[in-house]
C-alpha cells in the first residue's frame, strides 16, 4: 500500500506489470514536497521568499483492520546551512467501506515542527494548530481512482522579539493506482500572514505530482547475426514535479522543480510470427504477444479469425494486471470450489482468466451459468468490456443522445454508453466512413488493435489527465 494519500488496490499482482516497490513513492503528511531515492525537497515561505529545503524523511506505518498509523520525521535543511526544518507528525487515518468505496478521515495524534532562520527561531505544535483531512477511493476492476481534501492552520510562535505567523493551507489530492502506473496531484493553497501588521502577508500555490509509468518500446538490435531483429521492453519511469507560485508583500513569482529516479527495463518475449509482416495491426499484435496477452496459433497468428470469448478475456484479464495467483489450498468435497459457468473447467488453461474478469464485474456470461469460451465477440461487447474495466460508464451524457457513428441506432441500449465512452477516450473506432458496425464478430488483429489503445490509455492519457492537465511545469 501507497503511504497518506495512495489508493487502496484490491487482488494480488502478477510481477510482470506491477509497478516496482522499489521506486519512491508519493509522501504522506500535510506539507507538499517532492522526492526522488536520493531525498526529499519542500519549499517554505516563512521569510515571504521561497526558500529550498533538501533532506530527509522517514516514514514508519502500520496497520490493523479499518486503521493505519502514521509517522513520519523530516530533518531538512536549505543549501547554505543557515536554515533548518524539523517536522515530526503522527496521524491515525480510519477506513470505512460502503458499496464499493472507501472513505477514509484522519486526524492527527501528535504534531511538532521547528524552523530557524538564521538568528530567527519558529515553533508549532498540534497545541497550536489544527489538521483535517478526508479521502474517498472508487476501487474500479482495473483502475482505483481517489480524490481528497485537507486543510490546516499551523500557528508558528517566534521567539520574544518574533511575531507569531499563521499559515491557513486548503488543499485537495487526486489520484489513481493500476497496472501500467498510479499518479497522485495534489493542489494546495496559502495564506500568511504575520501577527505584526507590517511583518509578512500574502498567500502562495504550492502543486505536485508524483508519477510511475509504465511505457512499452521497441529496441532494435544491432547486429544482423541474431535469431532476432529486435523486440519490446517495458520501461518503468519515477517522477516528481512541483510548481509554486507566490504574492507576498507585493514580491511574486513562480518556479517549477522535477525530481527523477532513472528508468526500470524490463525485456519481453519476442514472438515468431509469420503472417503478421505488413499487416495494419501488426505492432499491436506484436506488443499483446510479447505480453503473453493474446497467444500465437504455433507461429501463426491469423489475425483474420474471429477471437473468442475466453481468448479476449485472458487478454483483458493480464494486460489489466488483474489474475490474483495461484495457491494450493486442500479443500473437503463439500467444500470444494465449484466452477463459476458450466463450460468452463477449472482446469482449463484460460479458467483464471475467465474467473478473473467475470468476479470483478468485467465480463460476464451468456446466460443459464454458460461463458461460451469458444464464442465469438460482438464490438459492442468489447466495448462493454473494456469500460466496465476502467469503471467510467457513468461519464456518458444523461438522456437521449448520439455516439456520432452512422449506424448508432443500431448499437444495443445496454452498450451505447460504453461504445459511447469508449470511442470517447480513443479506444474503439469505426469505419473509414463512419459506422461502428456494433454486431460485427471482433477479429483477433482488431481485438490486439484495440486492447492496444487500452494499454495506451493507462499509460498516457490518464497522467495527461491527472497531472499534465493540473500541472503545467
Amino acid at each position: 500500500m501507497k503511504k497518506f494519500f495512495s489508493t487502496i488496490l484490491a487482488g494480488l499482482m502478477i510481477s510482470s506489470l506491477s509497478v516496482s516497490s522499489a521506486y519512491a513513492e508519493p509522501l504522506g503528511g500535510f506539507d507538499p514536497g517532492i522526492e526522488n531515492l536520493q531525498g526529499y525537497q519542500e519549499v517554505v515561505f516563512l521569510t515571504g521568499r521561497p526558500i529550498l529545503m533538501k533532506g530527509t524523511v522517514k516514514t514508519s506505518v502500520k496497520e490493523k483492520d479499518d486503521e493505519r498509523t502514521e509517522k513520519y520525521t523530516y530533518k531538512l535543511e536549505d543549501a547554505s546551512g543557515e536554515f533548518t526544518l524539523s517536522r515530526s507528525l503522527s496521524l491515525t487515518a480510519t477506513l470505512q467501506d460502503n458499496y464499493g468505496q472507501t472513505v477514509e478521515v484522519a486526524e492527527v495524534d501528535s504534531f511538532k515542527e521547528t524552523i530557524k532562520l538564521g538568528d530567527a527561531t519558529y515553533s508549532a505544535d498540534d497545541k497550536t494548530s489544527e489538521f483535517t483531512q478526508s479521502i474517498i477511493y472508487d476501487n474500479k476492476p482495473a483502475v482505483s481512482y481517489y480524490a481528497g481534501n485537507m486543510a490546516y492552520r499551523k500557528v508558528y510562535k517566534g521567539d520574544d522579539e518574533t511575531p507569531d505567523i499563521t499559515v491557513d493551507m486548503e488543499g485537495s489530492s487526486v489520484g489513481y493506482d493500476q497496472a501500467w502506473g498510479n499518479t497522485e496531484t495534489r493542489t494546495m493553497n496559502y495564506y500568511i500572514s504575520s501577527s505584526d501588521s507590517k511583518g509578512i502577508q500574502g498567500s502562495y500555490t504550492v502543486k505536485n505530482s508524483n508519477n510511475v509509468t509504465k511505457d512499452i518500446v521497441y529496441a532494435q538490435n544491432q547486429p544482423t547475426q541474431i535469431s532476432f531483429r529486435g523486440g519490446y521492453m517495458i520501461s518503468e519511469k519515477d517522477e516528481s514535479v512541483m510548481e509554486y507560485s507566490y504574492d507576498i508583500n507585493s514580491r511574486v513569482g513562480s518556479n517549477s522543480l522535477t525530481l527523477a529516479n532513472n528508468p526500470k527495463f524490463t525485456r519481453l518475449n519476442v514472438p515468431e510470427l509469420r503472417d503478421t509482416s505488413g499487416h495494419w495491426a501488426e505492432e499491436p499484435i506484436k506488443i499483446l504477444a510479447s505480453l503473453n496477452a493474446i497467444s500465437p496459433n504455433a507461429k501463426n497468428f491469423a489475425p483474420s479469425l474471429a477471437i473468442s470469448r475466453e481468448e479476449f478475456a485472458k487478454a483483458v484479464a493480464v494486460v489489466s494486471d488483474i489474475v490474483e495467483e495461484e495457491t494450493t489450498v486442500r479443500r473437503s468435497k463439500k467444500n470444494q470450489e465449484q466452477p463459476l459457468f458450466t463450460d468452463t473447467a477449472m482446469d482449463s488453461e484460460k479458467y483464471k482468466y475467465v474467473k478473473a474478469v467475470a468476479t470483478k464485474g468485467i465480463m460476464g456470461g451468456v446466460g443459464e451459468d454458460r461463458f461460451e469460451p469458444k464464442g465469438e465477440l460482438s464490438k459492442a461487447q468489447a466495448a462493454t468490456i473494456l469500460i466496465n474495466a476502467l469503471g467510467v460508464e457513468a461519464l456518458a451524457p444523461n438522456g437521449a443522445y448520439s455516439t456520432g457513428f452512422k449506424d448508432d441506432y443500431s448499437i444495443p441500449y445496454w452498450a451505447k454508453d460504453s461504445v459511447y465512452m469508449a470511442r470517447n477516450l480513443r479506444l474503439i473506432d469505426g469505419t473509414e466512413n463512419g459506422f461502428f458496425q456494433p454486431n460485427k464478430s471482433l477479429t483477433r488483429a482488431e481485438a490486439a488493435s484495440i486492447l492496444n489503445n487500452y494499454i495506451h490509455y493507462l499509460s498516457y492519457d490518464l497522467r495527461e489527465d491527472f497531472r499534465e492537465r493540473i500541472v503545467n511545469y
